[in-house]
């Protein structure tokens, strides 16, 4: 559970597996938790998003398989985890670590709906029944169980030593409804957008991106 996760180098599925024992995990094992109620099947959605985000594909057969065994082991794809008082899903969690790549987010013009088509179609590989998820999944936002608000950094260093949340900014979505049935590509999550509602400052800065400046020596 304490494996490195991040959007720039995030622990591989092989890894993961040595973690755990070897090539066969325990079924067992994806229903430990931690303080947090965190699962194994976190760890597992976190590395999938930070793959995806980056079109690393070398792992995606693995992590579709670690998917598969959680789903199979019972693990709840509903579950929720609390940090600092706040419920998350797994859903969510793919939806933070995927946009922490947030200048592919930026590509997609800010647009969370092909990631909740690719999450509902993993989950339909792992064997999930979509229409009885989504259900559970929509029914966590709208009681206020789980508050689906997101704050997407955008700024100018996005990785490395020279990260400072405080050289960029936060854009912050705010979730209405989401859309779902048995087909993957029917799913739609609706958020405000912040882009139309920011005129320069930090609108300015998630349209244009990072600068080069004159003389600026470029890697």
């Amino acid at each position: 559970m304490t494996l490195d996760t991040w959007w720039v180098h995030c622990v591989s599925p092989t890894t993961l597996r040595i973690a755990m024992g070897g090539d066969h995990i325990d079924p067992a094992a994806y229903l430990l938790k931690n303080d947090d109620e965190e699962t194994l099947l976190y760890q597992i959605v976190r590395g999938m998003a930070v793959d995806f985000s980056a079109k690393r594909t070398n792992n995606l057969q693995q992590w579709r398989q670690l998917l598969s065994d959680a789903i199979t082991a019972s693990a709840n794809p509903c579950h929720l985890m609390f940090i600092y008082g706040r419920a998350f899903t797994p859903f969510v969690q793919f939806l933070l670590y995927f946009t922490k790549n947030w200048a592919e987010f930026k590509r997609a013009r800010y647009d969370f709906n092909p990631i909740v088509r690719l999450w509902a179609s993993e989950l339909k590989l792992a064997g999930v029944d979509l229409t009885h998820y989504g259900a559970k999944e929509k029914t966590l936002y709208t009681s206020g169980v789980v508050n689906l608000d997101l704050s997407i950094y955008v700024g100018l260093e996005k990785s490395g030593p020279g990260y400072n949340p405080d050289q960029g900014g936060y854009l912050e979505f705010h979730f209405l409804s989401l859309e779902y049935n048995s087909n993957p590509q029917d799913w739609r999550l609706w958020v405000s957008n912040p882009i139309d509602e920011l005129v320069g400052g930090l609108g300015e800065i998630a349209e244009k991106g990072e600068e080069i400046m004159p003389g600026t020596w470029i890697d």
